[in-house]
């Protein structure tokens, strides 16, 4: 993951194949949350051809891990499928 970019719209693609549902929120920002893992992202509202920015994708990842939606190797590879446009869901049994 380091030194590589994907724009909001692919980070917001990720968040869904972790899981991550959008939920109701201030205009000004965009909640994610992932009931299962009783986990949250929070992304502002900006343009989603925007870069997103590093500490977002940092505290993505590490929140990911923490809360075991996926290990690190699991993330490379969705992080790597997204930024190449590629999907592929989890099955984690949701």
């Amino acid at each position: 993951m380091d030194n590589e970019q994907i724009t909001y719209a692919q980070l917001e693609r990720l968040l869904k194949e972790l899981g991550y549902r959008r939920v109701p929120s201030s205009p000004d920002m965009r909640v994610f949350a992932n009931t299962k893992y009783d986990a949250v992202s929070i992304l502002p509202c900006v343009n989603q051809a925007e870069w997103a920015r590093p500490h977002h994708l940092i505290t993505l990842r590490k929140v990911a891990v923490a809360k075991g939606i996926v290990d690190d190797i699991a993330f490379e590879k969705m992080f790597g499928d997204v930024r190449q446009g590629i999907t592929e869901s989890l099955d984690k049994g949701s």
